[in-house]
């Protein structure tokens, strides 16, 4: 596993990661950030409208 989490999503991972059968090892590579970072990380993407195939831009 690799990634920015908070210690809550750590724990929850690693914890799902290791009672998850068949699982012979779990390496993590977690950088731990305070709640307030994650939530300034956190992107809400908006879809965008599907491309124009008439547009002239030359694709």
């Amino acid at each position: 596993m690799l990634g920015l989490v908070t210690q809550r999503e750590a724990d929850a991972a690693i914890q799902v990661a290791r009672t998850t059968s068949d699982v012979k090892k779990v390496v993590t590579l977690l950088e731990i950030i305070p709640a307030a970072k994650a939530e300034e990380l956190d992107v809400h993407i908006e879809p965008r409208p599907p491309a124009n195939p008439d547009s002239s831009d030359g694709g």
